[in-house]
């Protein structure tokens, strides 16, 4: 680096450079871990933050659009169905409140109290009315904890921070992308249906697809696991016991002692916390209605157990396939107490019981338990809300906000006819990254830092245009690809997160738990293969549990070409 450059970086970037990184204002990591460098690149930072704030919307500067890929705003034509009203209002009174960091700007900022919060009524009436209403979606709390692992595994918890079994982050990680609270958000089908699909909502990529199959079930269970209104809602209802061991039978549970106890959603095996060489003990208290004869069934995979006031209705011992044995009892009007025990050797690990009687069709009997003899009292809630009801003529007042405050600018809606916007020359000062709100502008609030990083950025762009490497490396920022990967000097997992990377062979170190260095990748795989792996995140490394994102093709389709370009080799001679 030239000396006059270390020079400008030590004196006019001192507050970036020698303090400790600390997020002001929107969060975006990709430009925090540009400054952590020893010699970062304030221009691409710059361009970085010009891009995920879209001033690209509505203002101009010339050659912008050939060096950015501005980040497009969620799509709202779906907001009746996703989420919640109260959530919106309070978001847009005060978008920084409800979710600190966020790249959504004050927009109603300028107005009095009493006028922003009629304004922000008549912006969520509006919004209420786009799409149809939210499905009803069945929750079970069965799948708390395979979304609590699924979280801290496939690297949700490297970008969002780490969360503890009730959903609750437990600390924040310097730089972390905020969540905010998803269970005053989402509707339960609605975050089941973004987390498989998060380009249908954010069609930039900045929140990839990570997931498969009903995992995204899984992961929206443990996120709102929180939200008392979650229809079909199972707590955490059966006391549990985890031993570890080697067995060919059931163990005598009275001999030996557990590794682990609390509470679980009916016969969770995932609170075993692995799958070979354990034991579950499940103990529950179940309140018979109408006295008579009771059948059960007992499925497992290894040996189980169930046995009702300590004595054995079904014994289905043994190591074993899934196998299914049946038993029944007469049961007297009452709580009786329920135990259900299993052991597993290795190979599957599977569990499962019902239960029919008198008035009582064939249902689960994990879901009928209670963890104390006498019920928990359910707090009376003494001023239940009201469902919320729609008022066209606030919705009507609202399109016209949406209109005329430059929200369609970002937001696209079919419904809305954008006005021409003001079209204005992009600078690094005033305006909407002013000191405070102004009327007829949305207000960013940047640290000084940041907005002096825009107008470094501002001033790269009208120097040249973007080499291919250029791109690349916005790209790589901009997706936050260097929160995983190092590409030459810039990137990699940091010390605060490394221990969200995981791996199945301890043996092998970092290399089975740290995705790779991809400094010259473009050189090493073929485009067919990196094609491959960028667009649907083939995985190779099986022992590696963090996954490859899935970026959509229309974000990171210039890497398969770009990259080989860039890293091309140079030919080797013949010997």
């Amino acid at each position: 680096m030239p000396q006059m450059f270390r020079w400008f970086c030590a004196i006019a970037f001192s507050g970036l450079l020698c303090c400790p990184v600390v997020a002001v204002g929107p969060v975006i990591p990709g430009v925090t871990k540009i400054l952590s460098i020893e010699e970062p690149n304030l221009a691409l930072a710059g361009r970085i933050l010009i891009g995920e704030l879209q001033c690209l919307r509505c203002h101009q500067t010339p050659g912008a659009n050939d060096w950015i890929s501005s980040k497009e705003a969620p799509k709202l034509d779906q907001a009746k169905a996703r989420l919640k009203p109260e959530w919106i209002q309070g978001f847009l009174e005060n978008p920084g409140v409800h979710k600190t960091g966020t790249t959504m700007p004050n927009m109603l900022g300028h107005l009095e109290p009493t006028e922003r919060k009629t304004t922000a009524e008549a912006l969520t009436h509006f919004l209420a009315t786009q799409g149809p209403a939210p499905t009803v979606q069945r929750f079970s709390s069965k799948l708390i904890q395979t979304g609590q692992t699924l979280y801290a595994q496939v690297g949700c918890a490297s970008c969002h921070g780490p969360r503890n079994g009730a959903a609750i982050e437990q600390k924040e990680i310097p730089n972390q992308i905020p969540l905010g609270k998803l269970e005053e958000k989402y509707h339960y089908a609605a975050l089941v249906q973004f987390l498989a699909n998060p380009h249908s909502v954010r069609p930039s990529g900045r929140m990839p697809a990570l997931l498969q199959g009903n995992e995204a079930d899984a992961v929206a269970s443990y996120l709102l696991q929180n939200d008392t209104n979650l229809t079909g809602s199972l707590s955490l209802n059966t006391l549990f016991s985890a031993y570890e061991g080697d067995w060919d039978k059931l163990p005598d549970f009275e001999k030996i002692k557990p590794v682990r106890t609390g509470k679980s959603a009916g016969f969770d095996l995932t609170v075993a916390t692995r799958q070979n060489s354990v034991a579950l003990l499940f103990t529950g208290f179940w309140e018979v209605k109408r006295a008579g004869t009771y059948r059960f069934s007992l499925a497992s995979d290894d040996g189980s157990r169930l046995k009702i006031n300590n004595k054995t209705v079904i014994n289905n011992d043994g190591i074993h396939p899934s196998t299914m044995v049946q038993g029944a009892m007469d049961l007297t009007v009452g709580v009786h107490q329920v135990e259900v025990s299993i052991f597993q050797g290795g190979g599957e690990f599977e569990l499962s019981s019902e239960v029919s009687g008198p008035g009582l069709p064939k249902s689960d009997l994990g879901s009928m338990l209670r963890p104390t003899l006498t019920p928990v009292p359910v707090p009376v809630q003494t001023h239940p809300k009201g469902a919320f009801v729609i008022d066209h003529a606030k919705a009507t007042q609202g399109k016209i906000h949406f209109a005329q405050l430059g929200c369609v600018n970002c937001h696209k809606l079919d419904s809305v006819k954008a006005p021409v916007p003001e079209i204005t020359l992009l600078k690094g000062v005033g305006g909407c990254i002013g000191t405070i709100p102004t009327k007829g502008k949305p207000f960013y609030p940047l640290s000084e830092n940041q907005k002096k990083l825009v107008q470094v950025g501002l001033d790269s762009i009208a120097k040249s245009a973007p080499t291919k490497a250029d791109k690349i490396s916005h790209t790589f920022v901009a997706l936050n690809c260097v929160g995983c990967h190092q590409r030459d000097t810039l990137g990699g997992v940091e010390p605060d997160r490394s221990a969200f990377f995981l791996g199945t062979q301890p043996e092998m170190g970092d290399e089975a738990r740290i995705p790779p260095l991809l400094t010259g990748i473009g050189g090493k795989l073929k485009k067919p293969w990196l094609k491959e792996v960028m667009e649907k995140g083939t995985k190779v490394r099986p022992y590696m549990l963090t996954r490859m994102p899935r970026f959509g093709e229309a974000n990171i389709g210039h890497l398969v070409q770009d990259l080989p370009e860039v890293d091309k080799l140079a030919p080797v001679p013949l010997v």
